[in-house]
């Protein structure tokens, strides 16, 4: 032991004398230079490791489960008839918020069928199939409403539009306001259809304001005010819909809840005109013409 505390080894000052002590005989086998990873003797506890002392990754293992989601995702069987019915779905909310015709609605409907290879019965059949969210529901409706790829049946429709309405579904809680003012699959009833377009409209719908507007003018469901029927055409009309604009312009032409102004009667009239209703162009040429 004396001999090999004679040879010029450097230990550091921190190292005790009872540490040095526990190097045995045979330490002279020992590097001088650093210590071997492989001896324990100062280590606390044998699975206490230093990280990376002879590469970068030491554990063979570490990486066994991939970070790739793929071998646990089992991909969904293409629909492409879903696709289309998106699409669908898509222009027919926009042409419902344009107040667009029925009717022309069909016909816009028909020309996206036809250009995608397909036919209105087939889109009805995977509606019937697919009533799995509001709006499916609510396009399946429109469907049986106007006969489109199907036999009409108007109760049908209507049951499906409450159905949807009655979980807050906005597009639903319009139509179904229609459907009590007409009559349509369901009794003619005023006071409801006045209650669901005030519940829409409450909700910020500018289809539901002109529907109020509408009610308050005529006196259907709530008692007669141009008053409250001009403020109701003015809010819809100014939140882009197309018969808000329509019926607000007729206000300023007639002097109706207010006095009469026909530049802005010719205003909200080009506004319509601008959104596609030919209606309004109509009344323009007349206004422009005097």
């Amino acid at each position: 032991m004396n001999e090999f505390c004679k040879q010029p080894m450097s230990i550091p000052m921190s190292r005790s004398s009872t540490e040095s002590s526990a190097y045995s005989e045979d330490s002279s086998s020992i590097s001088l230079r650093s210590p071997s990873p492989q001896n324990n003797l100062r280590c606390p506890s044998p699975n206490l490791r230093s990280p990376n002392l002879r590469s970068p990754s030491p554990q063979p293992n570490f990486n066994i489960r991939s970070l790739s989601p793929q071998p646990h995702y089992t991909p969904k069987t293409e629909d492409p008839m879903r696709e289309i019915v998106n699409c669908l779905l898509i222009i027919f909310l926009q042409e419902q918020h344009k107040c667009t015709a029925d009717k022309r609605i069909v016909e816009i409907l028909e020309d996206y069928i036809v250009d995608n290879d397909t036919t209105p019965n087939k889109i009805y059949q995977w509606l019937l199939a697919n009533q799995n969210t509001l709006q499916y529901k609510s396009i399946l409706a429109f469907f049986l409403k106007m006969g489109l790829g199907c036999e009409m049946d108007l109760k049908k429709s209507f049951n499906l539009l409450l159905t949807a309405a009655r979980k807050d579904y906005m597009i639903a809680e319009e139509m179904v306001g229609d459907s009590y003012y007409t009559g349509m699959g369901t009794h003619e009833d005023e006071v409801m259809a006045f209650n669901w377009y005030h519940k829409t409209a409450d909700k910020g719908s500018a289809y539901g304001y002109h529907g109020l507007g509408y009610c308050y003018e005529y006196g259907k469901g709530t008692e007669k005010c141009t008053k409250k029927a001009l403020d109701c055409y003015e809010t819809s009309a100014k939140m882009g819909n197309m018969w808000g604009m329509i019926d607000l312009a007729k206000m300023y032409q007639e002097g109706i809840g207010t006095t009469k102004n026909l530049d802005k009667a010719i205003y909200w009239y080009q506004k319509a005109y601008a959104n596609g209703c030919e209606k309004a162009k109509n009344e323009l040429d007349k206004l422009t013409n005097k």
